[in-house]
């Protein structure tokens, strides 16, 4: 499970991030249509699907005695 929502990050970063940045919006005088997010935070949403690729991945091996 850990590894297919780290590929579902990885591989959907980008709407993720604007998805954070529409809920960040909601009370504010910016539209949800001016949100963009910016390139850091698509960047740390790819990098913690690496991330959790990696640490399902170990879980895997270990569960398989390797």
């Amino acid at each position: 499970m850990v590894m297919f929502a780290g590929v579902a990050s990885i591989v959907g970063a980008r709407s993720i991030a604007d998805l954070s940045e529409a809920v960040d919006a909601i009370g504010s005088t910016h539209s949800v249509a001016e949100t963009e997010a910016a390139a850091w935070k698509v960047s740390s949403y790819r990098y913690f699907g690496a991330f959790a690729v990696f640490f399902g991945l170990l879980f895997v091996l270990a569960g398989l005695g390797l």
